[in-house]
């Protein structure tokens, strides 16, 4: 992987086969111009709609990694008149890529679990705590 600085927001889009976004959640004024990407891009949003407003989620195959809980934050103020899921991002996983653009909107359900899981076992581990369960073999 190559990493290059730029101050230049379309430099930094225009073209790409991939785009990962992390601004900080809830920014306005900072979406970017669907012209700017590649109409075969993979999006990746890490800040949820501060980089992917409404107008290019809908140039795209708009995918989530949890639909009712997409549902439930699409509608909020910040993410205007936000397109609905077309399908969960695990859709896409067993299937051949979709054409076009591809928008995931993962809101690290499954990420935050690991989290605090981790936490968790961390303060029971240092603490002394809990007890070490055998589940067996299925």
């Amino acid at each position: 992987m190559r990493l290059e600085v730029t101050g230049d927001v379309r430099e930094a889009v225009e073209g790409r086969p991939v785009v990962v976004t992390g601004l900080s959640i809830g920014l306005t004024d900072t979406w970017l111009d669907p012209s700017w990407l590649d109409p075969e891009a993979l999006v990746l949003p890490l800040d949820y709609a501060s980089s992917v407003g409404p107008d290019l989620a809908r140039t795209a195959v708009l995918v989530a990694d949890h639909v009712p809980q997409f549902e439930a934050v699409r509608t909020g103020p910040a993410w205007g008149d936000y397109p609905a899921a077309s399908a969960w991002t695990g859709d896409l996983l067993d299937a051949p890529r979709p054409r076009g653009r591809v928008v995931c909107q993962n809101l690290g359900n499954g990420l935050s679990d690991l989290v605090v899981a981790a936490a968790v076992v961390d303060a029971a581990e240092g603490q002394g705590a809990g007890h070490l369960l055998d589940t067996g073999s299925a």
